[in-house]
């Protein structure tokens, strides 16, 4: 009580210098009220010892501060590691245990101190403009008076609080190496069409980012939700993006570690303009010309490689290995080929399918019989009559043909 009446007494007796400077026709208004304010306090020292641990490990967060009534020592709000604690001491320290995550303690001093109502605002105490009368002016009387209105009670005290703030990080080095990994739920489109990008970085102490880069242009990828699927979340950092590229974009996640731990992994999604099919015999296209059941190798590709191949025959043909049937073709660049023997004129089919879009491509492979342009017979030069013989012809086939063929044999008397 006795520094409550010794602080109105203060008061008092600096308003009262106040307002006989600033009499007018011989009367006096109450002046504004002194703004009072906290001092604030000084800290000496933060310190974190050591500042740089192994997950589990614990550091000594040490502090000194001056003019504080209240200290505090928590972890930054959005740290993942949650910590605080308050003290009374201008000195001490605090034992932190069970660390996972790199950590920025912030320490807050604080001093408050009790003043009387009114003079914490400046604000409300702003004097009146020149000719202007402040509304709740205190009329003092004449010079000398003392009016009753001077005759308060003790008025009432409100804290004023003045702080101060100081910051330490704590280094957690993560164990193990980071990896990571990225994929697209297709890795070709069409354009306009959209695909999910979906990725995964271990340890889940570490850091990740996501990037898509095509030609100049870059754009970091935000995660979203519900679009992870099956894929497992727990003990990893994992995200997803559903992404609409309008040109071939390449896709890289980096996931980084506090001690220097670093891995990346990319993905490419493929934005088709074109989808494309090409199929040729003996390398030809169009129109190829075996002789004599011939035998040819047929090859095949597609663009984009993503796009699933089907190759027909209209007549019937046999081919090592089999004619593909919406093969996917991705793991040899699009690329395909296998061996046909024909019998006839035959028209073999490529149709490139990729999505609701299709492509063709076919050639023709005709067939021209060969001609026997001159014979060996060879036989005994005589028998008896009734007496079988064997007689060996052997062609000469024309050169193309891949082998001859003895339609007819006569024998004359």
């Amino acid at each position: 009580m006795k520094n409550r009446s010794s602080i109105w007494r203060m008061i008092v007796a600096i308003g009262f210098a106040a307002l006989f400077a600033s009499c007018s026709d011989g009367e006096m208004k109450l002046a504004p009220a002194p703004v009072i304010t906290a001092p604030e306090p000084v800290v000496i020292s933060f310190i974190a010892t050591p500042d740089t641990i192994k997950p589990g490990e614990a550091t000594e967060l040490s502090y000194k501060v001056e003019g504080a009534t209240k200290i505090e020592i928590a972890s930054a709000p959005d740290a993942k590691f949650q910590f605080h604690a308050e003290f009374e001491e201008l000195e001490g320290s605090t034992k932190v245990t069970d660390m996972t995550s790199t950590t920025t303690f912030i320490l807050t001093a604080s001093n408050t101190i009790m003043v009387p109502e009114g003079s914490v605002n400046a604000d409300e105490n702003t004097p009146a403009e020149d000719g202007e009368e402040k509304k709740d002016a205190v009329n003092l009387g004449k010079m000398g008076q003392i009016p009753d209105e001077l005759l308060l009670p003790e008025p009432n005290l409100v804290p004023t609080t003045a702080t101060v703030t100081a910051t330490i990080t704590v280094t957690v080095l993560q164990s193990g190496e980071v990896t990571a990994d990225i994929t697209a739920e297709k890795t070709a489109i069409n354009l306009g069409e959209s695909t999910i990008i979906r990725w995964v970085v271990t340890p889940d102490t570490a850091s990740a980012s996501v990037r898509g880069v095509s030609g100049s242009d870059s754009l970091d990828i935000e995660a979203e939700e519900g679009c992870m699927g099956d894929a497992v979340t727990e003990g990893v950092i994992a995200g997803c993006s559903t992404v609409t590229p309008t040109e071939t974009t390449t896709y890289t996640v980096e996931g980084t570690t506090d001690n220097g731990g670093h891995a990346s992994a990319s993905v490419t999604v493929e934005v088709i303009n074109n989808l494309s099919a090409t199929i040729k015999a003996e390398g030809e296209e169009g129109t190829h010309e075996v002789t004599n059941f011939g035998m040819m190798i047929i090859s095949y590709v597609v663009s984009p490689k993503e796009a699933l191949a089907t190759v027909t025959a209209d007549k019937t043909v046999e081919c090592t290995p089999p004619l593909p049937e919406n093969a996917d073709l991705s793991g040899s660049d699009g690329m395909g080929e296998t061996q046909c023997v024909v019998n006839e004129n035959t028209r073999f089919t490529l149709t490139a399918t990729l999505g609701d879009r299709e492509a063709t491509s076919t050639v023709l492979v005709t067939l021209r019989m060969g001609q026997i342009a001159d014979a060996q017979f060879t036989a005994d030069p005589w028998a008896f009559e009734g007496e079988k013989v064997t007689v060996v012809v052997d062609p000469d086939v024309v050169p193309g043909s891949a082998r001859g063929a003895i339609s007819e044999i006569k024998i004359g008397g």
